[in-house]
């Protein structure tokens, strides 16, 4: 267990500054949306240090308001860092063969076994992913205190913290309403990345012929969690469409682990 927080330690140090740039570009940019937007709903009215034109009468500006029409900044302030995410889960162990003496040789050699590195890897990522969602509710209140700094009092709305999070469409995503679609949509996360890693791993350890396999291995996945999907249009009661999603992705998820442990211990070379 030491040797597995020492290589999670690891992990987390190597992309430490790239998470940290990640969080200051979405609150860079989420904050500079919120002002930008609040900037121009003023001006639209003539509205400047507390007072307006004659004759125009403003509309309330609640902050649920604001976020609801700043949809491309956190657009862009989320989708960036997680495109980043997305692209580490195949540089995190692809840059370990990189140089003239490849680091992936003193990780496998590590005594204490290869299997506390593969998931060590496979829990920095999630951790990245939760830190960031961590980010984002932060942001939020930070957002929040800039619509009270920076908003004329004849805006100002008062409106529930909850409305403005939910106004935003990304938000609904990245941290849904129900339960339910909360591990639907992160159980399908933590589904792709276990099989991007095992696609990984037979690519390093058969080289061409692993590109094939994993390309196989990948597009198998994919076809039974699409017919998965499609197991409401039988007719099924919902409670057996639920257990047959459930099956196949139970299935699909300790075939990837069990895979990947496979070739990490046994195959895999640097």
């Amino acid at each position: 267990m030491r040797h597995y927080f020492k290589l999670l330690a690891l992990e987390v140090r190597r992309f430490r500054w790239i998470m940290v740039g990640m969080m200051l570009y979405t609150l860079v940019v989420e904050c500079a949306a919120v002002a930008i937007d609040i900037h121009n709903f003023a001006n639209r009215y003539g509205i400047k240090e507390g007072t307006r034109e004659p004759g125009v009468v403003p509309q309330s500006y609640s902050f649920a308001d604001v976020i609801g029409n700043t949809q491309g900044g956190f657009a862009l302030g989320i989708f960036i860092p997680v495109a980043v995410l997305v692209a580490y889960v195949l540089v995190i162990w692809y840059r370990d063969w990189f140089g003239r003496h490849p680091f992936a040789f003193r990780q496998l050699m590590l005594p204490g076994g290869r299997i506390p590195l593969y998931f060590a890897k496979l829990t920095a990522i999630f951790l990245f992913v939760f830190s960031m969602l961590a980010l984002q509710l932060v942001a939020m209140a930070i957002l929040k205190l800039e619509y009270a700094m920076v908003t004329p009092e004849l805006l100002k709305e008062p409106s529930r913290f909850t409305d403005a999070m939910y106004a935003s469409e990304i938000f609904k995503l990245l941290l849904p309403l129900h339960f339910s679609q909360f591990l639907t949509n992160y159980g399908m996360g933590f589904l792709g990345v276990l099989l991007v890693f095992a696609g990984i791993l037979l690519e390093r350890s058969y080289r061409i012929r692993g590109i094939v396999l994993a390309a196989l291995y990948l597009a198998l996945n994919i076809t039974l969690l699409v017919l998965a999907s499609m197991s409401n249009e039988l007719s099924l009661y919902p409670s057996e469409t639920i257990a047959v999603c459930l099956t196949i992705f139970g299935l699909e998820v300790a075939g990837a682990i069990w895979l990947s442990l496979k070739l990490i211990t046994r195959k895999i070379s640097a």
